[in-house]
C-alpha cells in the first residue's frame, strides 16, 4: 500500500441516481475500512489514515461536503461505513 497525499485524482463514477452514488460511496468506505485492517499492523501509514479519517469528522461542521446530495454529513457517512469494513474483516 503507498499512500501520496498530494496525489487527488477526480473522475465520474456514472452514478446518476442519488441512491446509486450514496452505496457506491458506502461500499467504497466498507472496502477501505478493510484494507485498514489487512494492512494496520504490517503498515505504520494505515494506522495513521485511520487517525486522519477519524479526525476529518470535524470538517462536516468547518468545511461540509456539499457535492452529494444524499448524504447530509460526509466524513462521518464515509468514517461509519469504513467503521462496518473494519469491523467485518
Amino acid at each position: 500500500m503507498r499512500y501520496a497525499r498530494l496525489m487527488v485524482v477526480h473522475h465520474h463514477h456514472g452514478r446518476r441516481q442519488i441512491g446509486d452514488e450514496t452505496r457506491f460511496l458506502a461500499s467504497s468506505s466498507f472496502g477501505d475500512g478493510a484494507l485498514y485492517v489487512k494492512y494496520l499492523v504490517s503498515n505504520q501509514r494505515a494506522l495513521r489514515t485511520i487517525v486522519e479519517d477519524i479526525l476529518a469528522v470535524r470538517f462536516d461542521w468547518t468545511q461540509p461536503v456539499n457535492t452529494h446530495a444524499g448524504i447530509r454529513h460526509f466524513y462521518w457517512f464515509m468514517l461509519r461505513h469504513k467503521a462496518r469494513g473494519f469491523c467485518f474483516w
